[in-house]
């Protein structure tokens, strides 16, 4: 990668480094996995529920 530190301040607010970028991404990642598995798992018992 590039030699010069990712450190960004948005608005000011907080520091935004690649170790916090990483950490936001990975907890995006994590949430939308955890989403998808409840999602499969409730339209496959309404599927069920239908057919019977």
């Amino acid at each position: 990668m590039c030699e010069r530190p990712l450190d960004m301040r948005p608005l000011g607010l907080y520091s935004l480094s690649r170790s916090n970028l990483l950490a936001l991404m990975s907890a995006s990642a994590t949430y939308m996995v955890v989403f998808l598995q409840f999602h499969l798992a409730d339209s496959d018992a309404t599927h069920r529920n239908c057919s019977t």
